[in-house]
């Protein structure tokens, strides 16, 4: 899980100390659904957010692995 977590921040671009908190935020969020039907939603969530944000490599990289990260 901490690779994985060290692979988004590496998307994230460094400059924006603020935007690395959010989504640490954000995975935190995919991370903490009480059962798998509300894991299955907030991932989609995040991801619209993350690229109305312009993070789109950030919201590419949790959208391709996000079938791993919740089997985990």
């Amino acid at each position: 899980m901490t690779h994985f977590h060290r692979n988004v921040f590496s998307r994230v671009p460094s400059t924006k100390v603020t935007k690395v908190q959010e989504v640490t935020h954000v995975l935190k969020a995919i991370h903490a659904q009480g059962n798998s039907k509300a894991a299955q939603k907030e991932p989609d969530a995040v991801i619209e957010n993350l690229r109305a944000q312009r993070l789109t490599r950030t919201a590419e990289l949790i959208e391709e692995s996000l079938g791993e990260r919740l089997t985990y």
